[in-house]
């Protein structure tokens, strides 16, 4: 599960960074490239060895997975849960956060949901940078 190119670029605009492969192009990223979606494909280890042409990942626009997403969230030392409602059939993330108390935000799918808390965790983290 991917983010999609809109929520990706909210991210990148508030600098998000994954907490692995830092600064990295891996095999199993996925990049939208003049209109195309591109999983680069490869070798993973012992070295990673990228199939895709290096303008897709240069030019591109890096779309994260969901794992980005949650060891973001995970790095950051956020406890949260995830859970799902039938009734609105959505999810619903809590994070958990000394400071802020309790921060929410729903999603039609896992990926979106968690998308939306770590913009918002973002958003509000820049917003403090700025005081």
């Amino acid at each position: 599960m991917y983010v999609n190119e809109k929520e990706a670029k909210q991210l990148k605009n508030l600098e998000f960074k994954r907490s692995f492969y830092v600064d990295e192009v891996a095999p199993f990223d996925m990049y939208s490239y003049q209109g195309q979606e591109w999983c680069l494909g490869g070798r993973i280890v012992p070295e990673g060895n990228i199939l895709a042409e290096g303008n897709i990942y240069t030019e591109g626009e890096w779309r994260p997975n969901i794992y980005d997403l949650m060891y973001w969230l995970e790095n950051r030392n956020y406890q949260f849960s995830l859970s799902y409602n039938h009734k609105s059939l959505g999810y619903l993330i809590e994070i958990f956060d000394e400071k802020e108390g309790v921060v929410k935000a729903k999603g039609a799918d896992p990926i979106n949901a968690l998308c939306k808390i770590v913009i918002k965790l973002l958003e509000s983290e820049n917003e403090n940078d700025k005081n």
